[in-house]
């Protein structure tokens, strides 16, 4: 039962970590959205894919969080077949608020054109509300919109479009919610 330790002094402080926001628990996955895999750890099952190449890439230094981020493009801009990413969930009530919020970046550092879009469907009307975004440098960049749809719906989708051909998109900590994350459950 014999301990002992020795102070050692730190020549500069060590930066301070940063408290995860609501919506960055809910794109990590650690409180329960209206998606799953929103970080693509588990690869792209439970997505929708529609671009012409994809792949998820295990690089912790180059991931924003988690251990893996998606990597897609496009070749034709030409409908909706090939150029777009998205899951489907039950919609909330009328009135709620719908976030669908994705972190993205060109890795070459060429710009890229996007869309993030939610869709609330079903119950005989359509709505969307979207956000346009064009990648600047190589590093992580925040895209968000919000949606408050007016009419009871059965689904939300969050959707992201890509608006460039043949320039590769990162996208990871995807968050899509209603409501204030805050008030979530963890998963």
């Amino acid at each position: 039962n014999a301990s002992f330790y020795r102070h050692l002094h730190i020549s500069t402080a060590p930066p301070p970590q940063l408290r995860p926001s609501p919506d960055d628990l809910v794109g990590s996955g650690f409180l329960r959205g209206l998606m799953t895999d929103p970080g693509f750890e588990d690869g792209f099952a439970w997505w929708t894919i529609e671009t012409t190449n994809r792949a998820v890439y295990a690089d912790f230094a180059a991931a924003r969080t988690g251990r893996r981020f998606l990597e897609v493009n496009c070749a034709t801009l030409e409908g909706d077949r090939e150029t777009s990413l998205y899951q489907d969930a039950p919609a909330p009530a009328p009135g709620l608020p719908v976030t669908l919020r994705a972190f993205v970046r060109s890795p070459s550092g060429s710009p890229v054109q996007g869309e993030l879009v939610v869709w609330a469907t079903g119950g005989g009307d359509t709505e969307s509300f979207s956000t346009p975004f064009t990648t600047a440098g190589t590093g992580w960049m925040e895209v968000r919109t919000t949606a408050v749809p007016i009419a009871a719906h059965d689904t939300v989708r969050g959707q992201l479009y890509l608006r460039t051909v043949g320039v590769n998109l990162d996208v990871d900590d995807v968050a899509f919610y209603a409501g204030d994350p805050a008030d979530l459950p963890v998963a």
